[in-house]
């Protein structure tokens, strides 16, 4: 890492990595930083957060000032959920499409598309899941939806060739993590249930930019966003669930 970087992005989620935001942004002055996969923790998310806390204050003694703090996804669930010393150090907070709850979020995307295409069953499961929530319910929703849909990632996009590309992008890099998106899954269900309403509010500079097409938030929740947050720090974009991949966004 250059010391002259002081943006740290924080990527998508749990498995994944920001190569394909690295590769589609391309500025300099940006750590896109690859989170720590699950390697037998008693807890998984409490180390993730943790590991993101040491890198922040890595980042803050190696440029000597503080840290800009770039969320997209579920990398907003654990901005929201650093300790305060940490805080202390982010200058500004950009959010961009954020999942404060990864099972709202994953709850969102398979009522859109199953009320919209009129997937009965599948909406049963999502039922199933609210009434019960355990992993073993979310991974039948998750299951019945993907085996209806296995490219759902398309529905993430709001252009078909900005998603072309991503594949295309995708075949360049490692895939994604299973053991790792699972553990975090699991634990986030047993054990994290937080709405945005609930945390504190943020005292630094703050951005959000939302998808206007975005299958993982609902229309109640931008309500709440712009409640927390404020109407000035809120943009909604013509995209998907990844704005700054299918449209410049200046950090």
């Amino acid at each position: 890492m250059n010391s002259h970087r002081n943006k740290l992005f924080l990527h998508f989620g749990p498995g994944g990595n920001p190569l394909i935001d690295k590769e589609i942004i391309s500025d300099d002055s940006v750590h896109f930083w690859h989170q720590p996969g699950y390697n037998n923790h008693e807890s998984y998310i409490s180390f993730l957060i943790k590991s993101t806390e040491d890198e922040i204050k890595r980042m803050h003694e190696a440029c000597g000032e503080q840290v800009d703090l770039i969320a997209h996804s579920f990398g907003a669930f654990i901005a929201m959920n650093l300790n305060q010393s940490t805080k202390q150090l982010i200058k500004k907070y950009t959010f961009i499409a954020p999942t404060f709850s990864f099972q709202d979020a994953i709850v969102n995307l398979v009522s859109r598309v199953s009320s919209h295409e009129s997937q009965y069953n599948i909406l049963e499961t999502v039922d199933n899941f609210k009434n019960d929530q355990t992993p073993e319910k979310f991974w039948e929703m998750f299951q019945a939806f993907s085996t209806k849909y296995p490219d759902y990632l398309k529905f993430y996009w709001s252009l078909e060739e900005n998603y072309s590309k991503y594949l295309t992008l995708c075949t360049k890099y490692p895939e994604l993590d299973e053991s790792t998106l699972v553990r975090a899954t699991n634990e986030l269900i047993l054990g994290h249930k937080k709405l945005l309403l609930d945390y504190d509010r943020i005292d630094s500079e703050t951005l959000v930019y939302l998808g206007e097409f975005d299958p993982l938030v609902s229309e109640e929740q931008i309500k709440e966003i712009k409640f927390f947050f404020g109407d000035k720090a809120v943009q909604i974009l013509a995209t998907g669930h990844f704005p700054h991949l299918e449209t410049k966004i200046i950090f």
